[in-house]
């Protein structure tokens, strides 16, 4: 990947650096939307105590930041479009699978738990745990995701426009964190807790018109593909699992991100139990992609 993809000389980066950007926002709102009320899901539809759900969630999280390590290693090899196709059919097919998953299982009907409804039976069925391959797939795809985008930008952006570009990156990325959790709220008030069902339909859409997006407009290039056999990234990536001081760094950030991920899997929980049913943890939860935003956007005058 020594080249660099010709910038447009009338906005400083070239097509595939906005397609990339594009397909980012569609794929952090299908995130966010489902994510933020994650354990919600577990506990109110799939019958999961509060901490099997904790536990689900944050594994999920764990791997989701563990995982690009191997995928980005695997991605230099098949190219960005290639892995980005593989990316969003995952996440297309796995939030799909937890609209689907609950549909799939006899229930008869709602019953009260609690301060929460859950489908009756659920509580005591083994079957729910087959939630846990639908949820791998979800975070191989998403893996590739981090990786790849990230790469797409450094090599679509010069020196000079780098800061620019990751900029802009980190934007798009904070407008899909918004949205994506805006539309939480009103499928909860006009569905109730069947909304946390139907918001993987919306999910899936949006991963889905990444998928589009990418095999229509991401054209593949040498620079995105690399050379060397399977053999050789895997030496690679052996020889920087060694270096003490990386990894040390690594388990450090993962540290700071496992922390941020408990906070959303357990704030949506403690907002309905305390503030109501009525209220809106997703929205107080946009306070922080919108405050990212704002400050992006003045670093840019």
């Amino acid at each position: 990947m020594n080249n660099k993809v010709t910038a447009n000389t009338s906005t400083g980066f070239p097509r595939i650096f906005w397609i990339a950007n594009g397909v980012e926002l569609l794929e952090r709102a299908a995130y966010y939307g489902v994510f933020i009320v994650i354990t919600l899901y577990l506990s109110r539809i799939l019958g999961f105590t509060d901490v099997e759900a904790a536990w689900l969630a944050g594994s999920f999280s764990a791997g989701l930041y563990f995982l690009p390590t191997f995928s980005g290693a695997l991605a230099d090899k098949i190219g960005f479009r290639g892995a980005l196709l593989l990316a969003f059919g995952l996440l297309t097919i796995g939030y799909a699978s937890l609209a689907i998953f609950p549909m799939l299982i006899e229930t008869q009907g709602l019953v009260e738990y609690g301060k929460e409804t859950v489908y009756h039976g659920l509580r005591e069925a083994d079957i729910r745990w087959a939630i846990v391959p639908i949820l791998i797939v979800i975070m191989i795809g998403g893996s590739f995701i981090k990786a790849v985008i990230t790469g797409t930008v450094a090599l679509s952006t010069t020196t000079e426009t780098r800061a620019k570009g990751f900029s802009i990156f980190y934007m798009m990325v904070n407008i899909g964190a918004f949205s994506g959790k805006t539309v939480v709220k009103p499928l909860r008030e006009s569905m109730g807790d069947l909304g946390l069902i139907n918001l993987n339909y919306f999910a899936a859409t949006m991963t889905f018109l990444a998928f589009i997006s990418i095999f229509l407009f991401f054209k593949s290039t040498e620079q995105s593909r690399s050379s060397k056999s399977l053999g050789q990234i895997w030496q690679a990536l052996v020889k920087v699992l060694g270096n003490g001081r990386l990894i040390s760094l690594t388990v450090i950030i993962s540290g700071f991100w496992m922390v941020q991920h408990q906070l959303y899997a357990t704030m949506p929980k403690y907002v309905l139990r305390m503030a109501g049913e009525g209220s809106s943890p997703s929205w107080y939860a946009n306070v922080n992609p919108w405050w990212s935003f704002c400050l992006l956007a003045l670093s840019r005058q």
